[in-house]
């Protein structure tokens, strides 16, 4: 036989001795919508051993929930479907689906979800060819269904062919959400092929979709990049779940992505956050979720004007909304303004990783906004958020906005804890370059160490000429916590300008560089140091009414 489909009745799964697919047989594997809770389940294929040549394949592509306004949890009316990662314009209906024992189908848009594979092999399971639950894609697409399932259950699971759950891509419209792939009950996983939950691509200025999940053994190791390993991987977020790893390892060409989720944090947008023993990055290898934020006009907590730079650490050209906390961020980054025959434009994702030994950066870890095209704002940058007992390397940290020729989003947000400290390599979170013409360059993001026990807090637009002013505000607009830099030195650099939105106390004080600004605005900034003025001319205070207490030792100085 070349094909054979075989579906999913109420009660029964299937049981054979060895299963092979050699080069041109297809094995398609149906579900049932009504098993599950009404979320699916698919044929169960138990076997001696299964291998699934090079040139065959397993699939339950278009096998999940029909399209055209039907069923599936995921369906949210006009947008993307959700499952794994959520659905493309704004999806609001929760991801849905074990993340570590995946079995549901994904749900349909005006496209067909993905159906679900589950393999349980008693002996050795290999994929030289393709496992694949995709959502189902025609030309006339205008919503994309999300991709399906793939549970794999083996003692030893090796090849380097694909296996993949992606959402549907939108010819006009919105893309779907990546399905869901569990390795968990995978004993010795030697695959070295391509594994994905990408999500469906989503049309012109419509919100972008996102990736779904790939769940690991809890502890066990990740090595991307070098002979022999997985070369990429990208981990979406579901509304719930991290990962834990034990040891991380990105070679040379290695690429670890993490996509974001607009719906975690409150709506401000988060990651799934990635913890690991020790975590050693490369000289070569990226980590990477640049793009991965809030898509083309969406921001957090709400939509921007068209056109605008976006905003998170800093402000962006024309959208001063800043978000999120200094010292513990974990928010997306605002997609910048665009217009409805414009592609998307969005902002910085989420990096959250901890290191409970180790982690080495070497490589480069990139967490920045999309560049505007045309009358375009552009993303701002996403969040860089590391924790380790010992941080070293020499290599690059970045959570800049991308550059646009009007209005250039808002920088980022950084922060960098470790007991100790070695890293020499460089960090940055530079708002956009813009027009004078228009609203201009975005402000700086935020940089916060805290490093072998000394806090710091940077605020470095690294000379990007703002001819208009857009701020760094302090505390952020919204989303911030209250009092979280009475122990941390704020420094201003390079046409950094912060602006305060309330009374705020501060561990010290430096202005650097040139047409560097500190815009009182009526507050009160509390130093928690002796008095020392040690900017020249070129730094800007301008009071407003407000003041500079220094306080140190029982004195007080006040300068208005």
């Amino acid at each position: 036989m070349q094909s054979l489909r075989l579906g999913r009745d109420d009660q029964h799964d299937y049981v054979f001795g060895n299963i092979v697919i050699a080069d041109g047989g297809m094995l398609e594997l149906d579900g049932n919508p009504k098993l599950g809770a009404g979320q699916g389940w698919p044929a169960v294929i138990h076997a001696d051993s299964i291998n699934v040549h090079s040139g065959g394949m397993i699939s339950a592509d278009s096998l999940g929930f029909i399209g055209a306004h039907a069923s599936g949890p995921g369906y949210d009316g006009n947008k993307g479907a959700t499952h794994g990662g959520r659905g493309g314009n704004d999806n609001r209906k929760p991801t849905y689906g074990s993340f570590t024992n995946c079995m549901n189908l994904g749900s349909g848009a005006s496209s067909i979800g993905g159906g679900a594979i589950c393999l349980v092999s008693a002996g050795k399971l290999v994929v030289n060819g393709i496992l694949s639950a995709n959502a189902g894609w025609t030309t006339g697409t205008t919503y994309g269904g999300s991709g399906g399932s793939v549970n794999l259950i083996a003692p030893d699971l090796a090849g380097a062919g694909i296996i993949r759950a992606n959402g549907a891509s939108s010819t006009s419209y919105s893309g779907g959400g990546g399905g869901r792939i569990s390795f968990v009950q995978v004993a010795t996983n030697r695959f070295a092929g391509l594994i994905e939950v990408l999500p469906g691509e989503s049309h012109r200025n419509y919100a972008s979709a996102y990736a779904g999940t790939i769940a690991f053994p809890e502890g066990a190791d990740l090595v991307l990049g070098g002979e022999g390993n997985m070369q990429t991987l990208r981990l979406g977020s579901d509304d719930d779940n991290n990962y834990v790893f034990g040891d991380i390892v990105i070679h040379e060409g290695g690429l670890l992505e993490i996509d974001g989720n607009p719906m975690r944090e409150t709506f401000f947008g988060g990651a799934a956050s990635v913890s690991a023993t020790a975590i050693n990055i490369h000289t070569g290898g990226l980590i990477r979720a640049t793009a991965f934020g809030f898509g083309s006009s969406r921001a957090a907590p709400s939509n921007v004007v068209h056109s605008v730079g976006g905003a998170h650490g800093g402000a962006g050209g024309g959208a001063p909304l800043t978000y999120g906390s200094v010292v513990s961020p974990r928010n997306l980054g605002s997609g910048g303004g665009g217009t409805s025959t414009s592609g998307a434009r969005n902002g910085g994702g989420a990096i959250i990783l901890k290191a409970v030994e180790t982690l080495n950066i070497d490589g480069a870890i990139a967490c920045c906004g999309s560049d505007a095209v045309g009358a375009q704002g552009s993303g701002a940058g996403g969040t860089v958020n590391l924790e380790a007992g010992q941080l070293s390397g020499g290599g690059t940290i970045r959570a800049d906005a991308g550059a646009a020729t009007r209005n250039g989003g808002g920088g980022g947000r950084i922060a960098l804890r470790a007991a100790t400290s070695t890293f020499a390599g460089t960090c940055s979170a530079l708002g956009g370059a813009g027009s004078a013409s228009y609203n201009g360059p975005g402000a700086a993001g935020t940089v916060y160490t805290d490093l072998n026990g000394v806090k710091r807090l940077l605020v470095d637009n690294d000379k990007v000429i703002e001819a208009k002013p857009t701020y760094t505000w302090l505390p952020a607009l919204t989303n911030a916590p209250a009092g979280e830099l009475g122990d941390v030195a704020l420094t201003v650099a390079n046409l950094g300008r912060v602006a305060l939105t309330n009374s705020i106390v501060v561990g010290d004080l430096h202005l650097q560089g040139e047409i560097t600004s500190l815009f009182l605005n009526g507050h009160t900034l509390t130093v928690n140091s002796f008095y020392h003025r040690d900017w020249g001319d070129d730094a800007l205070v301008d009071y407003a009414g407000g003041a500079i207490v220094w306080k140190h030792m029982g004195t007080i100085i006040m300068i208005r």
